[in-house]
């Protein structure tokens, strides 16, 4: 949707704006260019106490969504520290005790994680599919495919990465969120990811929908530095950026963040200088009560809207506000239809035609002369407007459900597990070195050096004391043996952890003792896979609502005019030249992500079984769109989409078939082939024909099917020769219950064939 907005001549805090009425209002203000709503700043026609009001609801409602989530992010640290294998330093009176971690969880997560992200994104080829809305969309749902597919791997090169990174969190943390936006300072389509600290949402709400339309507010916490903000504001993207190094950056801290960098080894005291430092910005979206101006904005007419607001956290200063709201597409068809059918464009006409002859009846009264009136048209009611639907810039990720917002991850189910065995490890680690250092006592009766004495292997100690009474004097200790149960429960622990991963032997490429065959191997991993391969049907359905945001910038960030556009071809590597516009990223196109999880060979075993049943069918091996549809398949499974091109355009429809001579059917019933009936033959003629074939030596040689096919021919010409009959006669107006033609039994012998 485009909105146009009115910008004032006014100091950026908005201070004029205070206590003024929409007239003065009006006057102050110039309008400026027409854009996307999304991208249009309003926070400079805000008054100053609503600016005011605006920062204090997003900081304060912040601050208790941060304490709502408090609990699930001290779980996140957990997991973090787990898969780190970051642990806390052993305390009184477990010191110098062992401190191992078993890796568990980095185990299974690296294994989940490795084959989801080869299952989602595709290392050459397409990742995104447009396919066509109706017969006639097949020229532009195969440009716009081009273009989308060039555009995310050149023009998103963060886009794998980021993918990658999100996989990464979402089956450890179980929830994983990506932003997708117009960034309006590089003038290009991103799609980012974000770490799950500093996506903030209240822990009581509940969603099922990946693009959280049903959430009624979260927020992005996101650290430009100095430099960045100045050089947006330069853009025109922030406001209210002047002097706003006045207030020094704070530090944000929490458990998790500060578990991050003991694992990267980063101090604080090397961030450099405080240009550099990053500063704690809040991106809410929101629902908000806009002012009631509508002389200002046509958006400020008193009631909620959806909204996105910026603000530095330090300054409490308000950089920018944007409305996040649409035209609905499928509620605008409504309206158009109803606006066409209930005359209200025609009624707008004749209504504005019969206010210019008031006005020119009104003058001439004025003039002295007299008017007749004309009648007013009768009022048609404007059918309701189209609502208005919220834009969505954000995407959840969820693992596996839960009840609450966030997912749950193999940290929630494999952490425990991972804590237990390292608790049994580093008791029976603890236990063999006490066992191996041999503790014991030295009485204080005897004549020697006071303290311990440290005696190393193959070292001898001389001492005042007689050997009996170093016999009688030292006492020692014989700590019992491990329990036996430790090690099992430790590999139990361990094989629990398998099978919630499914990360069994096959998994990690090991071989099992067992005696399989290839065929048991391929069916005991896909039953292995299949968990990974529901999870990354969920993870699919996420991209396809992202993929939708993205479709969803570029018909409406791109030019409205078409523009050669090179892109390189995602196939053949080809660079390519295409006339691209916002027009061509229609909202009811349908698109959806090439990742396909099914495993490699089970993609190649069922593409090939569709290939053979398709070949050995005589009816559809004679079809070259299904043949080359199997083929196309085929080579998708196998990886080999480059191939693709190199067969040439699809074929087009089927030629119909040619009317034959009788004794070219003929000939084919004697080869077993069928030959199907022509509405162009002569059917009396052929059944003639046909019937003395029949009766003749040579159709003693048919075999039993070759006979069926020409008597089931025969019967064909008939009921055919009836249907033709039948509709010359009510085009003539004849009885239509009339039975056509001679009956066969009034046929002449059929002619005797040499």
């Amino acid at each position: 949707m485009e909105t146009e907005f009115i910008r004032p001549d006014s100091p950026l805090d908005g201070s004029a704006h205070s206590g003024e009425s929409n007239g003065e209002a009006k006057k102050a203000r110039q309008p400026t260019m027409a854009g996307p709503a999304e991208g249009a700043n309003i926070v400079d026609i805000l008054g100053a106490k609503e600016i005011e009001k605006l920062s204090a609801a997003v900081i304060s409602d912040f601050d208790a969504d941060v304490k709502s989530r408090s609990g699930r992010m001290k779980k996140c640290k957990e997991f973090t520290e787990l898969y780190a294998g970051l642990l806390k330093p052993k305390a009184f009176p477990w010191r110098n005790c062992a401190n191992v971690n078993l890796n568990v969880l980095s185990y299974t997560s690296l294994q989940v994680h490795a084959r989801l992200f080869d299952m989602i994104w595709p290392d050459n080829g397409k990742i995104i599919y447009s396919a066509p809305s109706t017969v006639d969309d097949f020229q532009r749902a195969a440009i716009t495919e081009k273009f989308a597919n060039s555009y995310i791997r050149n023009k998103m090169p963060e886009m794998a990465q980021g993918l990658d990174d999100t996989l990464a969190q979402l089956v450890i943390y179980g929830s994983a969120f990506r932003r997708t936006y117009w960034d309006s300072y590089e003038g290009r389509v991103r799609s980012d990811w974000i770490p799950i600290e500093d996506f903030v949402v209240a822990h009581e709400f509940r969603s099922q929908d990946p693009s959280m339309r049903d959430v009624p507010r979260y927020t992005m916490v996101y650290h430009p530095t100095l430099w960045e903000l100045k050089m947006h504001a330069d853009r025109g993207v922030y406001s209210n950026v002047k002097g706003i190094e006045a207030e020094q950056p704070e530090t944000p801290t929490s458990e998790m963040r500060d578990a991050v960098k003991k694992i990267d080894g980063t101090d604080p005291a090397s961030d450099g200088s405080e240009q550099d430092k990053p500063r704690m910005v809040l991106e809410q979206h929101r629902v908000w009560m806009l002012p009631n101006r509508p002389g200002v904005h046509p958006a400020f007419d008193g009631k909620p809207h959806y909204v996105a607001i910026t603000l530095d956290k330090q300054s409490r200063r308000v950089l920018r506000v944007v409305l996040r709201e649409e035209t609905d597409p499928d509620d605008l068809k409504r309206y158009v239809k109803e606006r066409a059918e209930s005359g209200y464009d025609e009624y707008l006409i004749k209504r504005q035609a019969y206010e210019e002859t008031i006005v020119a009846a009104q003058q001439q009264a004025i003039q002295g002369g007299n008017a007749l009136l004309p009648e007013a048209p009768i009022e048609v009611l404007e059918p309701v407007k189209p609502r208005q639907r919220q834009i969505s810039f954000f995407t959840h990720y969820r693992a596996f459900p839960s009840e609450g917002f966030y997912g749950l991850g193999f940290g929630d189910f494999i952490g425990p597990l991972n804590r237990a065995a390292n608790t049994l490890l580093n008791q029976h680690i603890d236990g063999v070195s006490v066992r191996n250092a041999r503790p014991g006592f030295i009485s204080r009766q005897m004549r020697m050096q006071r303290g311990s004495v440290n005696v190393a292997p193959g070292e001898l100690v001389e001492v005042d004391a007689p050997a009996a009474a170093i016999r009688d004097g030292i006492v020692w200790l014989d700590p019992p043996l491990n329990d036996p149960t430790t090690m099992p429960l430790v590999n139990l622990l361990i094989s629990m952890a398998d099978k919630f991963a499914g990360s069994s032997d096959i998994m990690s490429g090991a071989t099992s003792g067992a005696n399989r065959t290839a065929k048991e191997i391929q069916i005991l991993n896909a039953q292995l896979m299949k968990q990974i391969s529901v999870l990354a049907k969920r993870v699919r359905e996420a991209l396809k609502h992202e993929f939708d945001k993205v479709w969803r910038l570029w018909g409406t960030f791109l030019p409205d005019e078409p523009e050669p556009t090179d892109i390189i071809d995602p196939l053949s590597g080809a660079p390519d030249r295409l006339p691209i516009s916002r027009k061509m990223f229609v909202p009811d196109a349908r698109i959806f992500p090439a990742a396909d999880p099914r495993l490699r060979f089970e993609k190649v075993e069922e593409t090939m079984q569709s290939a053979g049943v398709v070949m050995n069918t005589p009816m559809l091996a004679q079809n070259p769109a299904i043949v080359r549809a199997v083929v196309e398949e085929v080579l998708k499974a196998h990886g080999k989409e480059e191939l693709i091109a190199m067969l040439g355009p699809p074929p087009g429809p089927p030629e119909p078939p040619t009317a034959k001579p009788h004794w070219e059917e003929e000939a084919a019933w004697l080869e077993d082939r069928d030959s199907p009936v022509h509405p162009d033959d002569d059917d009396t003629e052929h059944t003639q024909m046909h019937l003395a074939f029949l009766s003749s030596p040579r159709a003693q040689m048919m075999s039993k099917v070759g006979r069926d096919m020409a008597e089931r021919h025969v019967r064909f010409h008939e009921a055919q020769a009836l249907r033709k009959t039948a509709t010359q006669m009510q085009q003539m107006g004849g009885p239509p219950g009339m039975p056509p033609g001679p009956p066969m039994g009034g046929m002449i012998g059929p002619p005797q064939v040499p």
